[in-house]
């Protein structure tokens, strides 16, 4: 897992900032100088073995929660890959079956306006159902 990590701890202590030889304390001439995008953003310019002990935990630690995360995603995908034929199958027949069902309730629909209509005309007749409506 070192062999792993030693690129990313070399790029992370390439980017610390090495000790600064010359005393004078603002090598700059400049009194407001613009914020270069490459500047560590590490505001101590001479960190302390702790801080470098601290951001070299912390970066094991997100390489080790990185690597858990890679082993779900490879578990998840082996594991769904089986399953997607499986799941086309059942959209399939859910789209069947659905299919089937409207047109039973179009039928059924239409079926009932037929009926709904042959009722409505026997009932403008008079005396068609005697004891129904409507009572003469």
């Amino acid at each position: 897992m070192l062999r792993k990590l030693r690129p990313q701890l070399e790029q992370v202590m390439c980017q610390l900032p090495r000790p600064n030889p010359n005393p004078n304390p603002n090598p700059n001439p400049n009194p407001n100088p613009e914020p270069s995008p490459t500047l560590n953003p590490n505001p101590n310019p001479n960190p302390n073995p702790e801080q470098v002990m601290w951001q070299e935990q912390e970066l094991a630690a997100l390489a080790a929660k990185l690597q858990q995360a890679e082993w779900e995603a490879r578990s998840y995908a082996d594991k769904e890959a089986p399953l997607q034929p499986q799941a086309q199958q059942v959209r399939e027949l859910h789209a069947a079956q659905l299919a089937a069902l409207k047109a039973e309730r179009a039928q059924i629909s239409t079926d009932l306006q037929r009926a709904m209509g042959a009722l409505k005309g026997s009932a403008d007749e008079p005396n068609a159902h005697p004891g129904r409506w409507p009572w003469p």
